[in-house]
């Protein structure tokens, strides 16, 4: 089968749906449980303490309920995160798009042409991407919350 001639034609369009499908289910799973879960263990001495001191509907939610619950969803963006990312890979490791060089066509490369050097740099590449990531968006992200929390010095 010519890889050129699917490419605008169904069977292409069916093998983006498929990857959009991988890439925004699960995050979106590990996104919204995390956020559940954060709402859920909010102690209900803080929604009192919020309710007496005059925050109610969205007041409640703004200044009681989302701040309460943000740890919680930002551990859920981190594993939304590493969910898409396996993903990303997996979906570049199955669909190879005819003149386009990517990090999950690479490494099938190395691999089927026993190409160790090639491979371990592409594994690297893969490491530094995720861990530059996660010590960029999601450390800061965590950095600002332990501080507004006080767990962290100024």
């Amino acid at each position: 089968m010519n890889i050129r001639a699917t490419r605008f034609g169904r069977p292409a369009l069916l093998a983006a749906l498929a990857a959009a499908a991988m890439l925004v289910t699960p995050p979106a799973v590990a996104q919204t449980k995390g956020l559940i879960a954060g709402v859920d263990q909010i102690p209900r001495i803080l929604l009192r303490a919020g309710q007496v001191l005059g925050a109610r509907g969205y007041d409640s939610y703004r200044h009681v309920i989302f701040p309460a619950a943000l740890p919680s969803f930002v551990t859920g963006l981190k594993q939304g995160w590493a969910f898409a990312w396996r993903s990303l890979m997996a979906g570049e490791l199955l669909v190879i798009i005819a003149a386009q060089q990517s990090i999950g066509v690479r490494l099938q490369f190395a691999r089927e042409f026993s190409d160790a050097p090639g491979l371990l740099a592409t594994m690297i590449v893969i490491l530094f991407i995720g861990i530059v990531v996660d010590l960029v968006l999601f450390g800061t992200l965590d950095r600002a919350i332990r501080r507004r929390w006080g767990l962290l010095g100024s």
